[in-house]
């Protein structure tokens, strides 16, 4: 609901971490992709206009939880994840 009690003020791109997926997402995580020459899955988290490779995986769980421990540190309370299941 949209009653000022609810709203708080954040700058646009702290605004954009809760966009949802695009509709050309294949991985069905946010900055998580597979290459294709490789297969290798890979990680990247974009921050302040800057693009950080946060490194290339086996499995797609690594490198989701490489994503989702970046959005932690360098997003807050902004991030948009769920807490990691094991």
């Amino acid at each position: 609901n949209n009653a000022w009690d609810n709203l708080r003020l954040v700058s646009r791109s702290q605004n954009n971490m809760n966009a949802s997926l695009r509709s050309d997402n294949k991985s069905g995580h946010r900055g998580v992709g597979q290459r294709k020459d490789t297969g290798a899955w890979y990680a990247r988290l974009k921050v302040d206009g800057k693009l950080h490779l946060l490194g290339h995986f086996a499995s797609f769980d690594e490198a989701r939880n490489a994503r989702i421990e970046a959005e932690r540190v360098y997003f807050g309370d902004f991030s948009s994840t769920q807490p990691i299941r094991v």
